[in-house]
């Protein structure tokens, strides 16, 4: 499978879980003891972020880069 493939099976996924997620969850722990539930979505979306650029043979670096449609990134 495709890395923009992956992506399309991804985000939606990641949109419902992180949106079943309530307030006063986002201060909870997580296996990895760094993150709370907060830090973990931070984490992921950061890396979304950071690596949609360059499945899409953009330069990461490039404020161009970053999409505009606030439902990609949200």
């Amino acid at each position: 499978m495709e890395p923009n493939e992956q992506l399309t099976l991804i985000i939606p996924m990641l949109k419902k879980v992180a949106g079943g997620i309530s307030e006063d969850q986002l201060v909870g722990a997580t296996p990895c003891a760094k993150f709370t539930v907060e830090g973990v979505i931070d984490h992921m979306t950061s890396l979304a972020t950071g690596f949609a650029p360059m499945f899409r043979g953009e330069d990461p670096t490039s404020t161009s880069a970053v999409p505009s449609d606030p439902d990609i990134i949200a």
